[in-house]
């Protein structure tokens, strides 16, 4: 399934703990490339639970611009993987 389709069918898989004030998250999303294997890519988006349209339209712009023209690329997962009130408290999450 390309991102959009995966996303309208499986939704954000949450793996920590995202607090009311958590203006950002981290999002893996594990895709299979080129080589036939999986494969994965994180993005800093805002919150999907403040701002749900915004969030997958960043992540799937950044996703996009991380494939290039190869943006038919099949998603197996897509995942939040960490959250902080700030950009910043979250760039120190070092993922």
């Amino acid at each position: 399934m390309k991102l959009a389709e995966f996303f309208e069918k499986n939704k954000w898989n949450v793996e920590c703990d995202v607090k009311d004030d958590h203006q950002f998250v981290i999002v893996l999303v594990t895709f299979i490339n080129e080589r036939k294997m999986e494969d994965q890519v994180s993005f800093d988006i805002p919150s999907p639970f403040l701002q749900k349209e915004e969030s997958f339209k960043e992540l799937s712009e950044c996703f996009r611009d991380f494939l290039g023209d190869l943006d038919e690329r099949e998603v197996t997962e897509i995942a939040i993987v960490a959250s902080a009130e700030t950009m910043e408290k979250l760039e120190e999450t070092n993922m």
